[in-house]
């Protein structure tokens, strides 16, 4: 509670205050935590690049543009020691996670799209395998059984064929 003041006439409580754990420039902070969950090797790209790679939200694309931190300090004008602080706390509470997957799930349906689509040109069981778990809910050691009845041949091209 507080330490406990006698007067006269009245009790006296003074409140200890509690230190606030807000963060310097909240915003930018957040700003900063969705900049460093995002994947390295788009950091720096150009505007077209990252809408060819079907990346539309503007905050994405104007973080993305950012190539590394000392960038980041001067497009929010923020001191470097900053960025060390604000490291710490992204490290001790696990921000990174949380950010990625934010933005992560909004790609879920382009990976799936990728994922059939190397499926179906190369026939390959894994990923074959990974679609039927991920799309059509089979649990992984059911597709072994499947496997074992049927035997697939799939021609790819100029006579070759997987069996």
């Amino acid at each position: 509670m507080g330490k406990v003041h006698k007067s006269k006439s009245k009790k006296i409580v003074k409140r200890r205050k509690k230190k606030r754990k807000l963060v310097y420039r909240g915003q930018d902070f957040q700003s900063y935590i969705l900049w460093k969950s995002l994947p390295t090797i788009l950091r720096g790209q150009q505007r077209p690049v990252l809408k060819g790679l079907g990346i539309d939200e503007e905050l994405a694309i104007s973080l993305l543009e950012i190539k590394n931190q000392t960038e980041f300090t001067k497009k929010f004008r923020i001191n470097k020691y900053t960025l060390t602080i604000w490291n710490k706390k992204i490290e001790e509470n696990n921000l990174l996670v949380k950010s990625r997957n934010f933005w992560a799930k909004k790609l879920t349906s382009n990976v799936l799209m990728a994922l059939y689509r190397k499926a179906v040109t190369e026939g390959d069981t894994n990923r074959v395998r990974l679609w039927y778990e991920l799309v059509e809910g089979l649990k992984s050691g059911g597709f072994p059984l499947i496997a074992q009845q049927f035997k697939f041949t799939i021609t790819r091209g100029k006579g070759k064929e997987w069996k």
